[in-house]
């Protein structure tokens, strides 16, 4: 038909191919050969404004997240391919340092090994592509799955429970104050955990009648999640893109890292909300303009587009910055 379909231009994924691509394409120039890529992308509350125990907040729906939370994933390590389940994806987490950000909690994004292809790269190479969140998500989520709250099949009439009564319901005791304690054992954690405290903090051991009148577990987790982790008007959200490539030259093998965290404004744009927005402006005026002549579906992956994009989004304030470790 003539004309060119782009997809995946927003943060993540989007600024997070076209910074890759960028790296792998400098390192190909001089000679070089990506042996691993690793690349994190976040949407989380900055830095300032992370005030709750579950280190989260919604800057979009927490239904989106959770079914999100349910999806398989694959990566390359070691040469060897790695496929993790939907139901075990929050088990597969771990601790990792983002060069001068601090250390954060992944775990995998969806099937990374699809864009060794995409990014040109040799069949051998290592490939990760994995979500940013502040410690103890993770085991968060996953409670919140044992326990039976992503479930979205069981519509029920609500309008004479108590949150407490539905969790008493979910770990198979009574309505009593023990209710707490036998969600520990439940989940087979100590009474004095903080997993507890988080689900306390949420609101879930309340005595107090449920909010929405009828709907499945999942409709009264998102409820609450709303109700308690949004962003008030004068808070920051924060977006992390953070690409790490080992590559490997004549004489030396170097880690390159490319890193972009920025904040919302008080009272104005979320960091996600221009994140995703913008490459996607920035894009579609540059197809109007006849900059991007590519015709097809096609991903931001060249230099006709990531160049010109990244190079506009600087004007805006997103950036990367580059850092190199001779290994």
């Amino acid at each position: 038909a003539g004309i060119v379909i782009l997809n995946e231009i927003g943060e993540d994924p989007g600024m997070d191919h076209m910074g890759a691509q960028q790296t792998i394409d400098g390192i190909e120039a001089e000679g070089g050969k990506v042996r691993s890529l690793t690349s994190y992308g976040a949407g989380i509350p900055s830095f300032e404004h992370n005030r709750n125990p579950l280190g989260y907040k919604f800057s979009w729906s927490p239904m989106g997240l959770i079914r999100a939370g349910e999806t398989p994933a694959a990566f390359i390590q070691d040469g060897k391919k790695i496929e993790v389940s939907g139901e075990d994806l929050f088990k597969n987490h771990w601790l990792t340092d983002i060069y001068n950000l601090g250390t954060f909690e992944t775990y995998p994004n969806r099937d990374s090994t699809i864009y060794i292809d995409e990014y040109g790269l040799d069949r051998g190479v290592d490939i990760y592509r994995g979500l940013l969140r502040f410690p103890g998500y993770c085991s968060t989520m996953q409670g919140f799955k044992d326990l039976g709250l992503f479930r979205s099949d069981n519509s029920q009439d609500l309008s004479s429970k108590t949150y407490r009564q539905l969790m008493a319901d979910l770990v198979g005791v009574s309505d009593s104050p023990d209710v707490r304690l036998a969600t520990a054992d439940h989940l087979g954690e100590e009474r004095t955990s903080d997993l507890l405290a988080r689900y306390e903090w949420l609101g879930l051991f309340d005595d107090a009648p449920i909010a929405i009148r009828k709907g499945s577990n999942v409709d009264v987790l998102v409820d609450l999640m709303l109700r308690r982790m949004a962003y008030a008007p004068h808070e920051k959200d924060m977006i992390i893109v953070h690409n790490d490539i080992v590559a490997e030259f004549d004489n030396r093998i170097e880690r390159r890292m490319a890193t972009m965290r920025v904040e919302g404004r008080p009272f104005g744009h979320s960091a996600m909300s221009r994140a995703v927005s913008l490459p996607a402006a920035i894009a579609s005026r540059l197809i109007i303009e006849g900059a991007i002549r590519q015709k097809g579906v096609v991903m931001p992956t060249s230099s006709e587009i990531y160049s010109p994009v990244l190079a506009e989004l600087v004007e805006h304030e997103f950036r990367f910055e580059h850092h190199t470790i001779v290994l």
